[in-house]
């Protein structure tokens, strides 16, 4: 699998979690919830083109409903539980075998290790489990500044899904008079369920993340060509803010600023997204980095009028 760091402002990051060819799912048998969701995808399809006008609303309120979830849970919830990987293992080369044992050779005989040690050490580099690439934009970030901001999403992520995971759990059955109900579906009880499932998933993101981070599984990996791609927004304002964090080497002040603004923070643009899915490969990211971008400008427009209120 493979991470990607995307900056939004200095402050703010999206991760989003991309399954390779390379990290096959450790059970080839599908846990139940897997089951239900693609069942659910069919059955979505089915409203999503339907002409029926009850079913066109709800697919209608249930699309703004998905608007508002944070872009940090969407995140989250494309890293797959840590079970549900099978990590590949670095595997030694026999020539950097054979380097080991002439390299002990060479060394005074007291000490020189046993052949039994130097078994151990070879095996051992052989169980050793590939990192998980997590790619970032050179100049917008560091590997410290991206292992911070992850940590921190990855810890307050576990605590606020876990605590709604909970309260959803809850509500959803107090929600069965509803459907007795004739014709009406019971909206209510479907949205706590679904989202007791979504911060399910996202509390489980949360905890394989921070045992990427915490374990040393991560393998920063600065890219250019994701930087040049920021560089092709057509919003003037966002270059600026590009060019002035690059001065700065990506590294985010220590303190956020007090007059945070839309045109003196944002990093991207929907040009530039563009241009960064294009660039990582990954067209499923178009929509969740744009929807990112809508909820960051709703935050900083919301503090601002919190802070023109005081």
């Amino acid at each position: 699998m493979k991470l990607v760091f995307t900056p939004l402002t200095a402050r703010r990051a999206m991760v989003y979690c991309v399954q390779t060819s390379v990290t096959p799912p450790a059970s080839q048998t599908p846990r139940l919830d897997d089951k239900l969701v693609k069942k659910f995808g069919t059955v979505w399809k089915q409203f999503e083109s339907s002409e029926t006008g009850w079913k066109k609303q709800i697919v209608f309120w249930t699309n703004k409903m998905l608007e508002q979830i944070p872009y940090e849970e969407w995140g989250l919830k494309s890293i797959p539980r840590q079970s549900a990987v099978l990590r590949r293992l670095k595997q030694i080369e026999a020539k950097d075998e054979k380097e080991l044992f002439e390299k002990n050779e060479k060394l005074p005989v007291a000490e020189q290790l046993p052949v039994v040690q130097l078994e151990d050490i070879a095996k051992k580099h052989h169980e050793e489990l590939l990192k998980v690439p997590l790619v970032f934009p050179n100049h917008l970030s560091t590997p410290d500044q991206a292992k911070a901001q992850l940590l921190k999403l990855a810890i307050d992520g576990a605590k606020h899904h876990r605590k709604y995971m909970i309260w959803c759990a809850i509500g959803a059955p107090l929600t069965l008079p509803v459907a007795l109900l004739p014709v009406l579906p019971n909206l209510p009880g479907f949205y706590l369920v679904f989202r007791c499932w979504s911060h399910w998933k996202a509390l489980e993101g949360a905890n394989h993340l921070k045992h990427l981070i915490e374990d040393n599984h991560l393998e920063f990996v600065s890219s250019e060509q994701v930087f040049d791609a920021y560089n092709k927004a057509e919003d003037t304002h966002v270059l600026k803010n590009v060019a002035k964090l690059a001065e700065e080497d990506g590294v985010a002040p220590a303190t956020p600023t007090s007059n945070e603004t839309v045109e003196n923070s944002l990093l991207v643009d929907n040009t530039s997204i563009d241009h960064i899915v294009e660039t990582v490969q990954l067209p499923d990211l178009a929509a969740e980095l744009k929807r990112a971008r809508r909820q960051v400008v709703y935050n900083i427009d919301k503090e601002i009028k919190k802070r023109e209120q005081k």
